[in-house]
Parts: structure tokens; sequence; C-alpha cells
């Protein structure tokens, strides 16, 4: 698939940057290998990191019974599961919090409630506990409304008598959350959207895919060339966010026209674009402008998952989602996970850290250790210091973005039987972004850029074929 793929620079958008960061760093969602505030915090710094998103699990913070005063910020503890911890650490280490609001208490949910806080969550209540939530934390100014509302894993019912619900369930969380937000303070931002990547019918689940669902929501019609219907939903985002897993490379399109792998971030982003041109989506102050991130991608690696994306592999496609993310016009990539869990005990291997310093398959991780030089995958590199090349037609085209994304002078080398020597000079902007075409007719071997003493993962001239792995590999519900 990418043989005949001929990749162009756009060079005269380089004047954008791209930013990074994790989900959950900390793993306060999984609080048997929780990684220490202040380590996960660190660690998301040093990888070039600017942002976490961080659970808000309103169920864990709240009483079992519902307060005398939903708004009142001393009715939940918020220490619970280390989110104060995590928070305050992310906030020492110089990163942005963004607190995404999810799993409704018992006495939220509408109908019969459930373990995972997603039934029918009532959208009053949510409003009253942002309104908590924005009131204990006020240097928080990120926050995400719900997590993937077309799964049924995080909201339901998705249909009721046949006919699809969940967009208008969370239409109307959305809508009541966001004057909750924007209340909170002058500063604060909503980030919407964050759809699973694919849909599901029965046996396997029943589910839209999320492009199916973002129509509904945003009062759209048509694949091809989305146009507003007559229903307005007036919704209000800062940041739309999709999560695109994908099973196979970043150029890797999903296998139904409604789901959204790497390959079909365009339309998501064309379809979203094109409501807030309708003005069924605006921001804060009423505007048209809306952030495009992907706030939650990762591929799982082999070892430990020996089903999934061999490290080396890895960290070649590590590298091309940012540039592939940057070309789409994204703002922000953030990362799946930090650090592995064991095999046996989550099915999430996609960390930038190995659970251990001896990676070997189905690793039981013993002992579980926190993330260290010994531990880190190639791909970490790549996060930190992306760097592709593309041969074709007599040029090679580069690109990349700084360690620290300023504007640093870069040395591209090429490795040749003797070492490493001199290819060209690049010379990044503000952002920390360089791109370039170089003249020649080289179509094998690798490059690699360099910032003083600090080296990018090499890249092979040679594209591999494209191949399908599940990004997920396999563990938990995928049996190995």
């Amino acid at each position: 698939m990418l043989a005949g793929v001929v990749l162009a620079v756009p060079v005269t958008a380089s004047a954008r940057g791209i930013s990074t960061g994790f989900l959950d760093p900390g793993q306060i969602s999984h609080q048997s290998f929780a990684v220490p505030p202040s380590v996960a915090m660190d660690k998301t710094a040093e990888a070039g990191g600017t942002y976490v998103r961080i659970y808000l699990y309103w169920s864990a913070v709240a009483p079992t019974t519902k307060p005398s005063d939903q708004t009142d910020p001393n009715a939940y503890d918020w220490a619970e599961g280390g989110l104060q911890a995590n928070v305050n650490a992310a906030h020492t280490a110089g990163l942005r919090v963004m607190l995404n609001v999810r799993s409704a208490p018992a006495y939220a949910q509408r109908g019969k409630p459930d373990g995972r806080g997603t039934h029918d969550p009532s959208p009053a209540m949510l409003a009253n506990f942002i309104k908590a939530a924005t009131a204990r934390f006020p240097d928080v100014h990120l926050w995400g409304i719900w997590n993937e509302p077309n799964s049924p894993q995080f909201l339901t019912p998705q249909y009721r008598n046949g006919k699809l619900v969940s967009p208008t369930l969370y239409k109307n969380l959305l809508k009541a959350a966001a004057p909750a937000v924007y209340n909170g303070h002058p500063l604060n931002k909503i980030v919407a959207g964050e759809t699973s990547p694919f849909g599901h019918k029965p046996p396997q689940g029943h589910n839209p895919g999320p492009l199916a669902f973002l129509r509904k929501l945003l009062c759209m019609s048509g694949r091809s060339s989305p146009k507003p219907t007559s229903c307005n939903p007036h919704l209000k985002a800062d940041y739309w966010t999709t999560h695109p897993y994908t099973s196979g490379s970043p150029w890797r399109h999903a296998f139904s026209a409604d789901d959204v792998s790497f390959g079909d971030v365009p339309a998501w982003k064309r379809l979203v674009s094109r409501a807030v041109k309708a003005r069924h989506l605006r921001n804060r102050s009423g505007g048209k402008n809306v952030g495009y991130w992907l706030d939650e991608f990762s591929w799982d690696t082999k070892p430990s998952d020996p089903e999934a994306v061999p490290v080396q592999l890895h960290a070649r496609w590590t590298a091309e989602a940012l540039y592939r993310s940057w070309t789409f016009g994204v703002g922000a990539l953030l990362w799946g996970q930090l650090r592995d869990y064991p095999l046996a005990a989550a099915p999430y291997q996609s960390g930038l850290y190995y659970c251990d310093t001896t990676p070997k398959i189905a690793d039981a991780c013993t002992p579980n250790v926190n993330p260290q030089p010994d531990s880190a995958k190639p791909a970490l590199r790549a996060f930190k210091f992306p760097f592709v090349a593309y041969a074709s037609n007599g040029r090679i085209k580069i690109w990349g973005r700084t360690p620290q994304s300023n504007s640093v002078p870069v040395v591209i080398q090429r490795r040749t039987s003797s070492g490493w020597k001199h290819f060209a000079n690049a010379s990044p902007d503000g952002n920390g972004i360089f791109a370039k075409s170089i003249s020649s007719g080289r179509k094998t071997g690798f490059l690699r850029a360099t910032v003083a003493s600090y080296e990018s993962q090499r890249f092979s001239l040679v594209r591999p074929k494209e191949r399908f792995v599940n990004p997920f590999g396999c563990g938990g519900g995928i049996p190995c």
C-alpha cells in the first residue's frame, strides 16, 4: 500500500506545531499497577509531553448517596484513586491537565444503574458535579466531557427500540456541562467528541461507528461530502477529538465506512469542520476556532504481547503518526499509555516503557518497575524526537520536530559503512518543526536527525510493506 505513495511535505504549513502527551500516565485507572505521580509526570515531561489526560471518575469521588448540595466541592473525595496527587504532580512538572469526566454514580444514572456508570447519566447532575469539580481544581482549564460516548462500555443505551439514541444522550450531557465549565473560570475550555474508533454489530456488540454517531450528533448528512441538516444542536466545544486506533500503519483505513482509524482522520475532520462552518458547533466565545486533537492513540508492542507490533516497526510508526497528525492539522496527539501493564493483567502493552527491564513475550513483570532508561522502548525516542524521511523521484523529503519543540540547529546524517556522516542541515521554526526536500537519488539506507548530542531513531528510506496488526494485540478479552 505504501510503496506507490508519494508523500509530500507541506512546507508552507510548517508554522504549525504538534503537541504531545499521555492518557493517565500515573495509571490511576488500574490501581494495582499505579506509577508514583511524580515519576509519571516527570517522565511525561521528559518525553516532550505538554498535556496529560486524567480520568475524573465521578462515581469514584462521589459519596454513595446523593449529596444535599451537589455543587459543593466538600461533598466529594478528590483524593480517591490518586486523583489530587496526579493533578498536583502534573502541575509541578509544568504540564497542562485535562480532566476527563466520566462514569456516573448510581444516583445520577436514570433507569437501572450499572457498575461502570454508563446508564443514561443525568445532565443536570453532571452540570452540578462539574460546578463542584471546577471549583475544586481552579488551575485545571481543560475539561473533557465523557469518554467514547459511541461505545456501550461508557454510555448506554446506544439504541432504544432499534433507534440510535446515544448521540442525543451525549448532546444533552455536553449542552448541560458547557455553562458549568465556562462559568467555572474564564480560561476554561471544553474537550468533546472523544469517539471510539469502531462500531460493532451483533454478536460482537451494538454501537455506531464514530462518523455515524457524529452525523446524528452534529446534524449532518452524507459521507463523502457532509452537509448540514435542518436541525441545529447548538453545541459548544473548543477542541474536538477522536481515538483513531489503527490495525496497521498510520496510512491504513478502517474496514467500515463509518469507523475512524488513522487514515480516516481527514474524513472525520472534514465532517466536524463542516458542522463548525454550519454553526452547529462553536467554541466558548461563539467563534469558529475549534481545534482538532487525537487525544488517545497507540499500538501495543511485541514484546510483551505476542500478537502486537514488533518494537522497531512500532518506533517507525510512532514517528509517522506524529508526522501524519501534523499534516492533518491536528494540534495534539496523546499517547495511550506511558508504561505497559503485564499481559495477564490488562490488554494494554502500548507504553513507551516496558513494565520491567527484561522484556519478553507474555511478561509477568515481576517486579513491576517504574519507567526508567533501562525499560524504555525505541518508540520513546521516536515520540520525543520524531523524524521521517521518504525517497521519491530523485528527492528525499524529511520532516521532524525537535525534542523540546524549539528552534535549534538540526543536522541530518546518513549511515555509512564507516559510521554516521553529515547529509544536510535543517532549520526548525519556532515550534521545533523542520521540513525539507533534498535532491538525492538515494532510495535505500538510513537517515537520522541530531540536535546537539541527541539523536532521533534511525529511519529507513525503504518503506516496509503494509501489514495487519491488531492495535491491542491480544490479552484481556482478546485471547492470545
